[in-house]
C-alpha cells in the first residue's frame, strides 16, 4: 500500500471548476475508484477542506491542512515556494506527494520534502510563446513562471498530460525525459448517461437553442483563437448557419462579452451567435446531446478536454491540427491549420451536411476516447508512482561479507564494532570538488564504517562507491532511521545547489557537518532568487542575525551587498551539530568567534588523491601535444571552477602583458564553467589578441585535469572575495609538487610563503602576477624548489590519512551519543 498525497490548493482557487480544478478532482476519483487499496491524503492551506474535495472525503480520503512559519501570502509575495512538508506532521510518513496545478501563480509549492515530488504537467503555453516571440508574460510575471519551473525541475517526477506536453516541458523547462510519464487525464466514458428527453428541453428552452448547432466550448484567450472561430463560421452558407447556429460556451465578463458581439456584427453573423457565458458543469451533458458538431480551432493545448469529451459524447468535431489535438482525436475529427478559415468553413459544412460522414467520426471518437478511461488513467499514473518509487530505492551494494580465509581460525575473537553511518553528500556524476572528497572517504574508510549514501535524486555512478555502499535518494533516510536508527550522521556542505536537498536535515538530524565553506549565504541567496524561498530564509536569517534588518532580503540591491564573511549563515548549523569538521585553522578560528566555544569544532586537513599524483602519465612535452600547445611554451594553468570569485579576466589580462615579455607563455583554463564567465573570457581572450595563446578546456575528467597540472610550469588559485572556502584544486596541484600563485585571504594565508607565492588582491593583483610569471620563468630552479616545498608540506595529506582521522571522530562521536542517550 502506498500513502499517497495530494495538493488540492487549486481547490480554493478560482480555478476550482475550471480545467485545473475539474483535472485535481478527476485525478482523485479516479484513484479512489480504481485503486482503493492505497491511502489518499489531501492537503491543503485552509482550515476546513474546500468544498469541492468533500466528496473526495466521504469515498475515503482524508484532509490535512498544511502547516506554515508565515501567512501563505507573506511567501507568495516574496516567491512561490517554501518548505511546509517539512512543518506538516501528516506529511512525515508519505511515499509520495503530487502537486496538481504547480505553474498556477496562487498556488505556493513545495521547496523539498522528505518524499518523492510529482508534478502534473498541464502545459508548457508561457513558454512555447516566449520561444516564438509571442509573450504571454512579460517582466515580474515572466521571472516568477521561471522561477516556478526552476523548481518544478528539481523535482522527482512528472504526470504529463499529452506527449506534447511531456515534450514542451521537457524542453522549456529542462525536465529528465526519464521522469516524465505520459498518464493522459481522465475521461467519462458515458457523459450522456442520466440525461434526460426533460434536461435536453430545459437546456434548450433556458439558452433558446434547436438541436444540431456548432459548439465551442471555450475561454476568453488569444490562443483559443475565437476571431478564427467567427470568421470560419461566417464563410458558411446563411441558410446552414440558421440551421446550425454557432454557440460559445466561454465565461466572459461585460467587457469582453461586447467585444465578441462586434466581432460577429463585423462578419455579419450577430443573429446566429449564441454567447452562452459560464455553464454549470450540470448542463454541460445536455448540450453534448443536443450539438451537431463541436468546433475547436485552438492554437496550442495541453491536452485538449472539450475536445477529447466531444468525442465521448458522440459530438463530431472539427479542430485545429497543432499541439497535442491531433494525440488526443488521432483520426476521429477533420483537422485544420489553426488560421485556415476556409479549411475549417469545409470541414464544418462537410459534418452538418453529410449524415454519414457525422455518424463515421462519432463511431472514431468513442474508439479513440476510450484511451482516457478512467481506469485506464488510474493505471497510468500508478505505474508512474510506483516507477518513481521503486526507481529511487536504495541501488544496494552486497553487505559486506567476511572473507572465508581470513575467519576460518578456531580462536574466537570479538569482530570490530562497526560504525552505521549516513552520509548525505553529492557523488559522481555531479561536477563537484567535493563529491570528489567524499568518494575518496568512502573508498578509504576502513570496513568499520558502514555507510549509507543519502543523495538528491539521481543514481551515483562511482562502481566501487555503490558496491561497498548502499545508495539511495535522500527520502529513503527517514524509513531507515526509523526502523534502525543510524549511530552518527554525516553532512558534506558547501556553497552551492547540490547542497540544498540536505539543509532540512541539517536542521532536524543532528550530526557531523564536514562544511567546506565558512559561508553558505551564496546558497541561500540563490534559493531565494532563482528557486522562489525567499520568504522562508528571510525567517531563517532573522533567527541568525536577530540584530540586523531582514528586511534586506526583500531588496536586491541590499541582499546583493550582504558580505559573505558577515552574515555566513553557518551559526544556526554549527551550533546544533554534533561536531563540525573544517579544513584550516582559519575557518576554525573565524567559527569560534562566531559560535562561541560550546560548539565543537575540529580541523582535518582537505585529502590528497595520492593514487592520481603518481598514475603514470605522458611527459609533459608529450602532454603538451595532446593539448596543442608547442613543446617549449611557458604554460600557466588555472585549473578548478570557473567562477566570478576566480579573477579570472584579471588573470586574463596580466597575461596579455606577461605574453609581451615571453611571446612563448600559453593560458589554460580547465574546470567546469560559469557560463557567463566563459563568455567574459572568451571575448576578452579575441578583443585583447591573445585568443591564439589561450587554451579553455572546460570540464574535463579527473585524469586530464592532472595531465593539465603536469604540463604547466605554474598554476593560479585566485579568489577574491572569498567565502572561507577550502580548495582540493590547491591540494592537488601542491601534491604535485608546481608552484602556485593564490590569493592570501582566508584559508590561503596558512600556506608558508615558500609553498605558495601570495598575490596582493588590491590594485597590485596584475602586476604581482606579471612579476611572479616573469621571474618563475626565467628561474625555473626556484619554481623547482617552490614545487618540492609544496609536495612536502602537503606529504601526510593521502585520503588515507585523512580518512582515518575522520573515521575516529565519527566514532567519538557516536560514543558520545551513547553516553549522553
Amino acid at each position: 500500500m502506498m500513502r499517497i498525497g495530494f495538493d488540492i490548493q487549486t481547490l480554493a482557487t478560482n480555478e476550482r471548476r475550471r480545467g485545473i480544478g475539474k483535472l485535481c478532482v478527476a485525478t482523485i476519483n479516479a484513484l479512489l475508484e480504481y485503486a482503493p487499496q492505497h491511502e489518499y491524503v489531501l492537503f491543503g492551506l485552509t482550515d476546513q477542506p474546500p468544498e469541492e474535495a468533500l466528496p473526495l472525503l466521504e469515498r475515503g480520503a482524508r484532509y490535512e491542512r498544511l502547516q506554515l512559519s508565515s501567512s501563505p501570502s507573506d511567501h507568495l509575495r516574496l516567491g512561490c515556494a517554501a518548505p511546509f512538508l517539512w512543518e506538516t506532521s501528516a506529511a512525515a510518513h508519505l511515499d509520495l506527494y503530487h502537486v496538481t496545478s504547480p505553474m498556477m501563480d496562487d498556488i505556493l509549492i513545495p521547496s523539498s520534502a522528505p518524499c518523492p515530488v510529482v508534478a502534473t504537467l498541464l502545459d508548457a503555453i508561457p513558454a512555447v510563446m516566449h520561444e516564438r516571440r509571442q509573450p504571454l508574460l512579460n517582466g515580474q510575471n515572466w521571472e516568477r513562471y521561471k522561477t516556478r519551473a526552476r523548481v518544478l525541475a528539481r523535482w522527482d517526477g512528472y504526470a504529463a498530460i499529452s506527449q506534447t506536453t511531456a515534450e514542451d516541458c521537457e524542453r522549456c523547462f529542462g525536465l529528465d525525459p526519464q521522469r516524465i510519464f505520459v498518464t493522459y487525464v481522465p475521461v467519462d466514458q458515458d457523459p450522456l448517461r442520466g440525461v434526460t428527453s426533460e434536461q435536453k428541453a430545459l437546456v434548450q428552452r433556458k439558452y433558446q437553442l434547436a438541436e444540431g448547432f456548432v459548439l465551442s466550448i471555450t475561454g476568453y484567450h488569444p490562443r483559443k483563437n475565437i476571431p478564427t472561430t467567427m470568421a470560419a463560421y461566417a464563410l458558411l452558407e446563411p441558410a446552414l448557419r440558421e440551421q446550425a447556429p454557432l454557440v460559445i460556451v466561454c465565461a466572459l465578463n461585460d467587457r469582453e462579452r461586447q467585444e465578441l458581439l462586434a466581432l460577429a456584427e463585423k462578419h455579419k453573423i450577430r443573429q446566429d451567435v449564441r454567447l452562452l457565458g459560464y455553464v454549470p458543469d450540470e448542463e454541460l451533458p445536455a448540450l453534448f446531446a443536443l450539438a451537431g458538431v463541436m468546433f475547436f480551432p485552438s492554437r496550442y493545448e495541453g491536452f485538449g478536454l472539450p475536445v477529447a469529451e466531444a468525442m465521448a459524447a458522440g459530438v463530431p468535431v472539427v479542430a485545429s491540427n497543432v499541439s497535442s489535438i491531433p494525440e488526443v482525436t488521432g483520426d476521429a475529427a477533420l483537422l485544420c491549420a489553426p488560421d485556415d478559415t476556409r479549411g475549417f468553413a469545409q470541414a464544418l459544412r462537410n459534418v452538418l451536411s453529410d449524415p454519414t460522414r457525422a455518424q463515421d467520426l462519432r463511431a472514431r471518437g468513442f474508439l479513440e476516447c476510450a484511451r482516457f478511461a478512467p481506469e485506464r488513467f488510474a493505471q497510468r499514473l500508478l505505474r508512474a508512482y510506483e516507477h518513481i518509487i521503486s526507481s529511487e530505492r536504495a541501488i544496494r551494494g552486497p553487505e559486506t561479507a567476511p572473507n572465508p580465509e581470513r575467519t576460518s581460525a578456531t580462536i574466537s575473537v570479538e569482530s570490530p564494532r562497526r560504525l552505521r553511518i549516513a552520509i548525505f553528500s553529492p557523488l559522481s556524476p555531479k561536477m563537484s570538488g567535493i563529491a570528489d572528497y567524499a568518494e575518496q572517504l568512502l573508498l578509504n574508510f576502513s570496513e568499520r564504517v558502514d555507510g549509507h549514501c543519502f543523495t538528491e535524486n539521481y543514481v551515483p555512478k562511482h562502481p566501487v562507491v555503490t558496491k561497498r555502499f548502499s545508495c539511495s535518494p535522500h527520502w529513503n533516510f527517514l524509513r531507515e532511521h526509523k526502523q534502525q536508527p543510524f549511530d552518527v550522521i554525516f553532512y558534506q556542505l558547501g556553497n552551492n545547489l547540490l547542497h540544498a536537498y540536505m539543509l532540512p536535515y541539517i536542521d532536524r538530524f543532528q550530526g557531523v557537518v564536514d562544511l567546506h565553506d565558512y559561508s553558505i549565504l551564496g546558497l541561500y541567496r540563490l534559493l531565494a532568487r532563482s528557486y522562489g524561498e525567499r520568504r522562508a530564509i528571510q525567517e531563517r536569517f532573522a533567527q541568525e542575525y536577530p540584530h540586523a534588518s531582514a528586511k534586506v532580503w526583500e531588496n536586491e540591491a541590499e541582499l546583493s551587498a550582504l558580505d559573505l564573511l558577515d552574515y555566513p549563515m553557518t551559526k544556526l548549523i554549527v551550533k546544533r551539530s554534533k561536531l563540525t569538521i573544517v579544513h584550516s585553522e582559519w575557518l576554525r578560528t573565524h567559527l569560534r568567534d562566531e559560535v562561541g566555544s560550546s560548539a565543537r569544532i575540529e580541523r582535518v586537513p582537505l585529502g590528497v588523491d595520492t593514487g592520481m599524483v603518481t598514475a603514470p602519465r605522458p611527459s609533459p612535452a608529450d602532454l603538451r601535444r595532446k593539448y596543442h600547445l608547442p613543446a617549449s611554451a611557458f604554460v600557466i594553468a588555472s585549473v578548478g571552477v570557473m567562477n566570478r570569485l576566480k579573477r579570472l579576466p584579471v588573470v586574463l589580462e596580466a597575461f596579455r602583458e606577461f605574453r609581451r615579455i615571453n611571446p612563448h607563455a600559453y593560458l589554460v583554463f580547465v574546470g567546469p564553467a560559469d557560463r557567463l564567465v566563459l563568455r567574459s573570457l572568451v571575448q576578452l581572450a579575441a578583443q585583447w589578441g591573445v585568443k591564439h595563446c589561450v587554451r579553455v578546456l572546460g570540464h574535463r575528467p579527473l585524469p586530464e585535469m592532472f595531465e593539465v597540472i603536469a604540463m604547466a610550469d605554474v598554476c593560479v588559485n585566485l579568489r577574491n572575495p572569498t567565502m572561507g572556502e577550502s580548495s582540493a584544486t590547491l591540494v592537488q596541484i601542491l601534491a604535485m609538487g608546481k608552484p602556485v600563485l593564490v590569493t592570501p585571504l582566508g584559508q590561503y594565508t596558512e600556506f608558508p610563503d615558500d609553498v605558495c607565492w601570495k598575490v596582493r588582491p588590491d590594485r597590485h593583483e596584475k602586476a604581482d602576477l606579471v612579476n611572479y610569471w616573469t621571474f618563475l620563468s626565467q628561474h625555473p630552479e626556484i619554481a623547482m624548489q617552490l614545487g618540492e616545498n609544496a609536495k612536502r608540506f602537503v606529504a601526510e595529506w593521502g585520503y588515507a590519512n585523512i580518512a582515518s582521522q575522520i573515521e575516529e571522530l565519527l566514532f567519538s562521536v557516536a560514543d558520545s551519543m551513547r553516553l549522553h542517550a
